[in-house]
């Protein structure tokens, strides 16, 4: 059973950094359309600037002004907030016989979502990094870096505490 956390624990931080980048990438064409000329996603760790970021997305597009930058920037944390819900109601499928007997469902389905609040606290850890996805985002809307931290903190840590909480609760 330790070795398949461990695997699973691998694969779905991969599988999160590809949602991540993607879902820039997403933004990016919602917000540029037919003008953005061309793309690259690096899925391996390397340096941005004078960064260590874990993956990137570069590309070519028309100038972009600030607010969307800013957009491309937060979109991957929108999907990270869905994710923090979803965790928290993951105990829903505890309640009924089905998951109780397929318990290895709601195991992959919990551990799936947690993967999220993982990565959203991994950006909140970021710190004040240029490549910072929560600082490029608060420089483009003037908001201070450290309330964009805190609050991705705070969001992360409370859904852990309430997922655990309610997963405790209805078992």
């Amino acid at each position: 059973m330790p070795l398949v956390v461990l695997v699973l624990a691998f694969s779905y931080n991969f599988i999160w950094k590809v949602i991540h980048e993607y879902t820039h990438l997403a933004a990016l064409k919602l917000i540029v359309g037919k003008e953005l000329y061309s793309y690259d996603i690096n899925l391996r760790p390397h340096f941005l600037g004078n960064d260590w970021v874990s993956a990137s997305v570069s590309w070519k597009a028309r100038p972009l002004t600030m607010k969307e930058h800013g957009l491309i920037a937060i979109a991957p944390h929108i999907v990270e907030f869905i994710a923090c819900l979803c965790f928290m109601c993951s105990g829903l499928f505890l309640i009924g016989d089905f998951m109780r007997e397929h318990f290895y469902i709601f195991f992959l389905w919990s551990t799936f979502w947690f993967g999220g609040i993982i990565d959203l606290l991994a950006a909140a850890n970021a710190g004040n990094a240029e490549s910072s996805d929560l600082k490029v985002f608060s420089d483009c809307y003037d908001i201070d870096p450290q309330e964009m931290r805190y609050g991705s903190w705070f969001f992360g840590y409370l859904s852990v505490l309430a997922g655990f909480a309610f997963i405790w609760i209805i078992l």
